[in-house]
């Protein structure tokens, strides 16, 4: 195997990129909790009105909005996964009302 010495300017690519992946993870991280947020408040009026924490025509009906407006990289069947584990913590936080 050859072994490829990698330039300054790959290794300030590299660094860039990662610098860019870094604020889009804090973004991500802070729509998530803001979406927790909104969860439990949701969960706080279903408590109140004696509904049901989990209503599946709802998360089916985020899950195909999504699918229908991912362009992609992330294929169907991840963004599927990673919805439902959405999901699934804003039930857990909407549980703890």
């Amino acid at each position: 195997m050859v072994e490829k010495n990698i330039s300054k300017q790959e290794t300030y690519n590299i660094i860039n990129f990662r610098n860019k992946v870094d604020t889009i993870d804090e973004k991500i991280l802070d729509l998530i909790n803001q979406r927790l947020i909104l969860a439990k408040n949701i969960g706080n009026v279903k408590g109140k009105e004696g509904k049901p924490v989990i209503d599946k025509s709802r998360e089916n009906e985020i899950i195909k909005r999504l699918t229908n407006l991912n362009k992609g990289p992330l294929s169907p069947e991840d963004l599927n996964r990673f919805f439902k584990k959405i999901i699934m913590l804003c039930r857990e936080i909407q549980n703890h009302r």
